[in-house]
């Protein structure tokens, strides 16, 4: 477990700062644009995650999968890029053949073409940050995957705020920061860590592209599917609301996005080691005792995020104050998705990818049907209360499904904390006065009473770091 935390330890120190970095940056940029300019942006960020499903083809996942088998990883490499590095240009072809209707699609106006030429030039950057990130993910690099976290927030951040200063106090000004940053970003990724890139033409081996593609093209409907369930949201909110509503559900996300610290650094730690324990045979306990240990940190993080929202909102700007009714629901998202990571494994060792299609159909539907008869109704409210229930049904699917792939693993702890989310949730939402914190307070004691060994297990390896450090 030591050797474990050590490796959590070097993954989390870029999702960290990179989280600092956003939390000071969402706030800078409140006080500069308007939320209908923020919800403008958040339209092109929609615009990248949806390229981005389409370009990769689920290579990314079929390289993450067939990494620790291969045995020469460049020659796996050039075959998981080369379909990739092809749907890039046409992609690119694409865009620029229908640039007016893409930027009116996005930005309700057809002279946004300087966007949609950013959007153009972000895509290849952004796949050779994928597969650069991936092959230092893969090798356990914890630290080297920080470290170039880091700097493209960095590069984002001096960016975007510099652009706000100097160009324009709109929605323009951070997707061409975004933009700058990503490419640099990727110009720098190739520069410091080129060995990973040794792409051999060579190598290229058709046999292997369509058993990669075997593999990774049925998660191609299933991320589709997915974007339905965490983009619909914002879609819908654009069509039946406007972009200030969208503003401020983008501002409430980005707040939520701090749950994602441990999200995003406990998968990018996770999927290696889960994938070395399974081939390994690594005794399957290990995999309970994990999921223990983060349902146990997200629902804590959860509620302590609940206890101090008015205060985190206190550092934005006056307009997006309302964005802290938003946050209940929202939190539910990130709590779900990071602990369904754990639960899910037995249909990626089984390779029954197959079966993530169902799932995501299910809760995708799920998602849209709430969308469209609580947005009207609730507005932004309405979209994160879709959000938690589509996402609670997606972890309860996943895990279901991967139970009896796999083994059957104990489901009490995860029916508890689907039962206090959503309770809290509903709480917090209904009342509006102090008394909010103390049942938030006691919410949070009862829930470390419940997991005390967890709470244990977690001291224990902090102490052990800390006498390791000395």
């Amino acid at each position: 477990m030591d050797s474990l935390a050590k490796k959590l330890g070097q993954f989390s120190v870029g999702p960290i700062a990179g989280a600092l970095i956003g939390l000071i940056t969402v706030p800078v940029i409140t006080y500069f644009i308007s939320p209908e300019e923020y919800g403008k942006s958040s339209m092109f960020t929609l615009a990248i995650t949806i390229l981005q499903m389409f370009v990769f083809l689920g290579m990314d996942q079929a390289y993450v999968k067939r990494f620790y088998q291969a045995k020469d990883k460049i020659r796996l490499l050039t075959n998981a890029i080369s379909p990739s590095a092809f749907l890039v240009l046409i992609l690119e072809i694409v865009l620029f053949i229908f640039k007016e209707e893409v930027a009116f699609l996005l930005f309700d106006d057809r002279k946004e073409l300087l966007c949609v030429y950013a959007l153009m030039a972000i895509v290849p950057a952004l796949a050779i940050e994928k597969f650069g990130m991936l092959t230092i993910r893969m090798a356990q690099r914890g630290l080297a995957y920080s470290l170039m976290t880091i700097l493209l927030k960095l590069l984002t951040l001096v960016f975007t705020i510099g652009l706000l200063l100097v160009y324009e106090r709109s929605f323009r000004s951070i997707v061409w920061g975004t933009v700058i940053a990503q490419i640099l970003y990727a110009i720098l990724l190739l520069l410091i860590q080129g060995s990973i890139f040794k792409i051999k033409l060579s190598t290229i081996d058709f046999g292997e592209i369509k058993s990669l593609l075997r593999f990774g093209l049925p998660i191609v409907p299933t991320a589709v599917i997915g974007w339905v369930l965490s983009g619909m949201d914002k879609v819908m909110l654009r069509a039946m609301c406007d972009y200030s509503e969208l503003g401020m559900y983008e501002v409430a996300l980005k707040v939520v996005m701090a749950l994602s610290i441990i999200q995003s650094c406990f998968t990018n730690f996770w999927v290696p080691v889960a994938h070395q324990w399974n081939t390994e045979g690594v005794p399957k306990e290990n995999f309970i005792k994990v999921g223990k240990l983060i349902t146990f940190t997200m629902t804590a993080v959860f509620m302590l995020l609940l206890l101090f929202k008015e205060v985190i909102f206190m550092i934005l700007s006056d307009e997006y104050v309302e964005g802290v009714d938003i946050i209940p629901f929202l939190l539910i998202y990130p709590v779900m998705y990071t602990i369904s990571e754990v639960t899910v494994m037995g249909v990626y060792f089984k390779e029954k990818t197959i079966n993530l299609l169902i799932v995501s159909v299910v809760a995708a539907g799920t998602n849209v049907v709430l969308n469209w008869f609580l947005i009207p109704v609730l507005g932004a409210i309405g979209a994160a209360i879709a959000t938690g229930v589509s996402y609670t049904i997606f972890f309860w699917c996943r895990t279901i499904i991967s139970r009896r792939l796999w083994f059957k693993f104990p489901l009490g702890d995860y029916i508890m904390v689907t039962a206090v989310l959503f309770l809290i949730s509903f709480v917090n939402i209904i009342v509006n006065n102090w008394t909010i914190y103390v049942i938030n307070a006691v919410a949070l004691a009862g829930l470390v009473l419940y997991f005390r060994k967890e709470v244990g297990t977690i001291l224990n390896i902090g102490v052990r770091l800390l006498k390791s450090k000395k």
